[in-house]
């Protein structure tokens, strides 16, 4: 018999846990566990933390742009994964499309009957992309797409503008 009172092959395993014990894979949460909102002590902020139950297709900036754009403007997208569940954190430009998006988004399907959103405020006080591609991006600066260079001086800066530029000699 193994620890778990059951007759399993071989030593028990542990599942992934969420921080408050429950499991995160879906089993034994139902969906009104699961949005069940943990936030009430953190205070209203602009970043969220959207978590994903049921991603049966995948979920990654373009997806949650779309989704959260619709109701103010997106500052700046992250997407994780954490222990199998799929996570996003999003800062708008204001308080109000936070909150706005906090409560209209909560419990919305992207898809249809998969992919429900609970949305939270987020404890992080500021939101970093390092890079611009398919799990971040920072919709407010000039970064370039993943796998780009960014270009920092071109012809005509180098050369003074009206001049060309050095011509090279083959030996």
């Amino acid at each position: 018999m193994d620890s778990a009172g059951g007759f399993g092959l071989g030593p028990p395993h542990k599942r992934p846990r969420g921080e408050d014990g429950s499991f995160l894979g879906g089993e034994r949460w139902g969906i009104t566990e699961f949005l069940e909102r943990k936030d009430e002590k953190v205070p209203p902020n602009h970043i969220l933390l959207i978590t994903i139950r049921d991603a049966k297709y995948p979920v990654n900036v373009e997806v949650i742009y779309k989704v959260c754009s619709i109701v103010g403007p997106v500052v700046r997208v992250v997407c994780f994964e954490r222990n199998t569940v799929t996570q996003a954190m999003v800062e708008f430009d204001t308080l109000e499309n936070a909150s706005k998006a906090r409560s209209s988004l909560h419990g919305a399907d992207i898809y249809s009957n998969c992919c429900t959103m609970k949305v939270e405020y987020s404890k992080m006080e500021t939101l970093t992309c390092r890079e611009n591609g398919p799990m971040s991006w920072d919709f407010s600066s000039n970064l370039p797409p993943r796998g780009e260079r960014r270009t920092i001086l071109n012809e005509q800066e180098l050369c003074g503008g009206g001049a060309q530029p050095p011509r090279t000699v083959q030996l």
